[in-house]
C-alpha cells in the first residue's frame, strides 16, 4: 500500500479538477448500478434531480428514479453496464458512451412479459454535476434496435417489417398525408 498522498493527476494536490470530480461521481453511479447498489446509486443524485429516458420520459430522484430502476432490475436481473468512454469539461458536464446489456428472463418490463431474450444497447448519456451530486441525466439510444432484439419488433428487412411498412403506406394514403410527397 502506498503513503504517498492521493493526487489528481491534473493538479499535483490532493483537490481534485471539477473535470475529475465528476468523472469520479460518474464512475461511482455506475459501480452501484452493476452492484444492484440502489442507496450508492441514488446518493449519487440530487433530491429532484432528472432523469430522461427515451419512452419512458423524465422521472424525478430519488423515489420515480428508485420504482423504475426496481422495475428495470426486476425484468432483466443480470443488467450491466459497461463503459466505453467518459469525457468532463470545466463546467462539470459528463459525457458517457456506455454498452448496457441484459436478458429479459425477469417480471414483465412496460407491460411485457419476459421472453428470455439477450440484447445489447449503445446508449450515449449526458450528465450535469452541480455540487458534487447530479442534477440531470439524458439518456439516447436506438430504441428500434433494442424493440428488434427483444423481439417486440420483426427483424429489419425480414417479411413481417415489409408488411408493417406496407400498413403504414396504407395508412397514411386513406388518411391522407399532409405536406408530404409521394
Amino acid at each position: 500500500m502506498s503513503t504517498e498522498p492521493n493526487t489528481s493527476p491534473s493538479t499535483g494536490t490532493d483537490t481534485p479538477t471539477t473535470e475529475e470530480a465528476a468523472v469520479a461521481l460518474v464512475r461511482r453511479l455506475y459501480d452501484a448500478y452493476n452492484a444492484r447498489d440502489m442507496d450508492g446509486l441514488l446518493a449519487c443524485w440530487h433530491p429532484g434531480g432528472i432523469e430522461h429516458l427515451p419512452l419512458v420520459g423524465d422521472m424525478t430522484a430519488p423515489d420515480q428514479l428508485r420504482g423504475h430502476l426496481n422495475a428495470f432490475y426486476g425484468s432483466f436481473p443480470d443488467a450491466h453496464t459497461e463503459v466505453m468512454s467518459l469525457v468532463a469539461d470545466t463546467e462539470g458536464r459528463v459525457a458517457a458512451q456506455v454498452l448496457l446489456t441484459g436478458t429479459f428472463t425477469g417480471t414483465r418490463f412496460n407491460g411485457l412479459r419476459a421472453n428470455g431474450r439477450r440484447w445489447s444497447a449503445r446508449m450515449s448519456e449526458f450528465f450535469v454535476v452541480e455540487d458534487g451530486l447530479i442534477s440531470r441525466l439524458d439518456v439516447y439510444m436506438d430504441n428500434m434496435d433494442l424493440a428488434r432484439q427483444l423481439g417486440l419488433l420483426p427483424p429489419d428487412g425480414g417479411p413481417m417489417e415489409k408488411v408493417l411498412r406496407g400498413a403504414f403506406n396504407l395508412n397514411v394514403a386513406l388518411r391522407g398525408a399532409r405536406g408530404a410527397r409521394p
